[in-house]
């Protein structure tokens, strides 16, 4: 696996991590989108599609510019902290909440499993996690129906400390099927172990 994609992949992972023990929402924006970044990138290398592209042709009345503009507004006030703070960066810091997590690291997965063309265990469910938790994300209805029923019913009665529960619920019990772990479509991190923050909320 090429050297940036390693750091990327660390990065998300992480972010990942950090994201199911519901710490650190502002580390795991700031993880998430330093991954896409490279991500992005290592989809164009190598001839392939980035998500941005779906962004593009969704949004045809936007430049490239402004759109990027929007998908790192919070990722790019968390990286250019600067002391004398301008109104826009007061505004994100205040508007900033962990649901906005939610699309930095589906967009992060997306990429990466595109230049992968593989995902850990964690990012697979959190892609279920989020379908799930974004309806609207999804065209096409029977998957949606797939995703609900089977892996996070009724996600969304839930309040979003509970739905993080049930994705942690989840991982656990996929990382125990024997047929995803070896399928090759799944990313072994057995060199990135779990965070101990995890490891605690896990056993509580």
């Amino acid at each position: 696996m090429a050297e940036k994609l390693l750091v990327a992949r660390e990065q998300l992972v992480v972010a990942l991590d950090l994201f199911i023990a519901d710490v650190a929402p502002m580390a795991v924006h700031s993880l998430a989108g330093n991954a896409w970044e490279i991500l992005e990138r290592q989809c164009r290398s190598k001839g392939l599609e980035p998500f941005f592209e779906h962004i593009q042709a969704t949004n045809p009345g936007q430049t490239p510019q402004e759109l990027r503009r929007i998908v790192y507004r919070y990722h790019r006030t968390f990286k250019h902290a600067d002391p004398k703070a301008t109104k826009e960066d007061e505004e994100n810091l205040r508007e900033f909440s962990d649901e906005h997590n939610d699309y930095m690291l589906s967009i992060a997965s997306h990429d990466y499993l595109t230049a992968a063309d593989k995902l850990t265990v964690e990012l697979q469910v959190f892609q279920m996690w989020f379908y799930a938790a974004h309806p609207g994300a999804l065209t096409d209805t029977a998957q949606q129906d797939a995703v609900f029923e089977n892996w996070f019913p009724d996600l969304l009665n839930f309040p979003r400390s509970e739905r993080k529960i049930r994705l942690r619920e989840v991982i656990t019990k996929v990382s125990s099927m024997e047929e995803i772990i070896a399928d090759p479509r799944t990313d072994s991190r057995d060199d990135l172990p779990v965070l101990t923050a995890r490891r605690t909320l896990e056993k509580l």
